[in-house]
């Protein structure tokens, strides 16, 4: 999984530069904050 993720992140035929963006930090958000609200959700299932 984490090869194709470094596979497809580097791929030279995407033109998709989001370096020094507002987005990049936008994405880095996402992807540290999204494993505590999948945390919060399987918490809630697992207790009702």
């Amino acid at each position: 999984m984490a090869v194709a993720l470094i596979l497809a992140w580097n791929a030279p035929w995407v033109r998709l530069n989001i370096y020094n963006t507002v987005w990049m930090l936008l994405l880095a958000y996402v992807v540290i904050y999204i494993t505590d609200a999948l945390n919060y959700a399987n918490f809630g299932y697992a207790h009702r």
